[in-house]
């Protein structure tokens, strides 16, 4: 499954994640899912035997801060309702010896103070209905989004269960010419070096832009991991600066040194280090050759 930041999750997707996510907090021992294929899930979808009970939610579509809102809070009042009442005895069966101290609803986004005050009623009403299987004195509801479980997220990307891929907003014409004037010393090493290796100008212009458009994204894409994924800024990181070592033996072979057999290399070795999308791995390793040419670490 490819997941990102902004990525638009449908409903069973958001579930399945949820579990996975909740498996590797609690452990297989720890957390047991509630399958809801036979008569619902009665107000939770799982729970953990610490006292924890889980409820997943995400609408099918992307929704502006207001809407998001309604749909969370209906969905809470809704789980809430059902989580009271345990029709047919479902949860009292279920739980057993176990007293639920936290209800939790699981959501991609969590963007509204507003949830937090219906929570906080719904506490109420759950401690007043005096359920057998709460925990009144300790009970609390509460909202974790993906932030919440970005450890967990992360394990499941380093596992190769989950394949991250970071957005890549396009670089347009005046990006590229800030550039141009604000190094243009260092781009003029990417064109002065491609000239080497081909004679016409217009080509070796819409080479150096290509470069230079990967470079840019590449060092989106690191800054992106540094700050959400930071194991994986790591691999990457390392595996530029080994492949960035091997340069001093690869002046020595004059078939490997052009940019595009760099680039092959480079993704070669990132891709059996790190589960990052394919897409990502390409634009880092031609941003990285980029940056080599333009610091003169490559040359030839």
């Amino acid at each position: 499954m490819d997941i990102s930041r902004n990525k638009v999750w449908e409903s069973k997707e958001w579930e399945h994640h949820v579990n996975d996510l909740l498996r590797i907090k609690f452990g297989d021992s720890n957390y047991i899912p509630i399958p809801d294929g036979h008569n619902g899930d009665a107000g939770i979808e799982g729970y953990c035997t610490e006292g924890s009970a889980f409820q997943s939610y995400c609408p099918d579509e992307a929704c502006p801060v207001k809407e998001l809102y309604e749909k969370q809070r209906d969905k809470m009042t809704t789980d809430i309702a059902k989580f009271i009442k345990d029709k047919d005895n479902y949860l009292t069966q279920i739980l057993q010896n176990t007293k639920i101290k936290r209800w939790i609803l699981v959501v991609p986004r969590h963007i509204s103070k507003h949830l937090v005050i219906h929570a906080s009623n719904k506490e109420t009403e759950v401690v007043k209905a005096n359920i057998p299987y709460v925990d009144n004195e300790a009970f609390k509801i509460l909202i974790w989004d993906r932030e919440t479980l970005k450890r967990e997220e992360s394990e499941l990307i380093s596992k190769g269960l989950r394949v991250l891929k970071v957005d890549m907003p396009d670089i347009d014409e005046s990006q590229l010419d800030e550039i141009k004037d604000s190094e243009s010393e260092f781009v003029k090493n990417i064109s002065r070096k491609l000239k080497k290796l081909k004679g016409d100008e217009e080509q070796v212009a819409i080479a150096t832009n290509h470069l230079l458009q990967n470079i840019v994204m590449y060092k989106n894409i690191m800054s992106d991991l540094k700050d959400n994924y930071p194991s994986l800024h790591e691999e990457i990181t390392n595996g530029v600066l080994d492949r960035e070592s091997d340069l001093k033996l690869d002046c020595l072979d004059s078939d490997i040194l052009p940019p595009a057999k760099q680039v092959k290399l480079l993704n070669t070795q990132l891709a059996e280090l790190s589960k990052l999308h394919k897409d990502n791995l390409k634009c880092i390793s031609t941003g990285v050759v980029g940056d080599w040419l333009m610091r003169c670490n490559l040359d030839f």
